[in-house]
């Protein structure tokens, strides 16, 4: 009775074993969802270890550090201010691992990009303006509003508010533009 119980409880112990190990594969995958693709690369590499799960494994490393590879690239196009490199990057990092994050960042890019192009349309149309208000005789004095006022008084003399707005029209300056002047 003794011999087969222990014969049955050392046909068991593999299973017992087993049943403690931890399963890296698995760890490994939650930490690749979670873009955590360095310790990913550790877990599978500890599940490579301790049994021959082979090609499957192996497969999930590289996508792992192709990940790294990639992100380190989506994070320097973006310094540079590179946004298309990295709108492309991140999609194909989306590819490899469908997590929200890469969804955000490329929304987050390609609002980017309009901000910028905006932006530059502004700063020309501004640039455009000011020559041709130069061109004028007027100048920038650099008030907050950006009141661009003339150069030299018209030779006109003394004139009435009614005179004064059937010759010049809405170019007369409002009483909150002659405050900022004088402040």
């Amino acid at each position: 009775m003794k011999a087969e119980l222990f014969i049955v409880l050392l046909s068991i112990f593999p299973l017992i074993v087993w049943a403690q190990t931890p399963n890296y594969e698995q760890q490994g995958d939650e930490l690749y969802q979670q873009a955590q693709y360095e310790k990913a690369i550790k877990k599978y590499n500890a599940a490579t270890e301790l049994n021959a799960a082979g090609s499957q494994v192996s497969q999930k490393i590289q996508n792992a550090q192709t990940c790294i590879s990639l992100t380190n690239s989506a994070i320097s196009a973006e310094n540079a201010n590179a946004y298309s490199k990295a709108i492309d990057v991140y999609t194909r990092l989306y590819e490899l691992n469908s997590i929200v994050l890469y969804k955000e960042k490329i929304a987050g890019l390609k609002q980017k990009i309009k901000d910028v192009e905006q932006a530059r349309i502004r700063r020309e149309a501004e640039e455009r303006d000011r020559a041709i208000s130069k061109a004028d005789g007027y100048v920038d004095l650099g008030l907050p509003s950006g009141t661009l006022w003339k150069t030299e008084n018209e030779d006109c003399g003394l004139v009435t508010y009614d005179k004064a707005y059937e010759l010049y029209g809405n170019s007369l300056p409002t009483y909150e533009q002659l405050k900022e002047l004088n402040d």
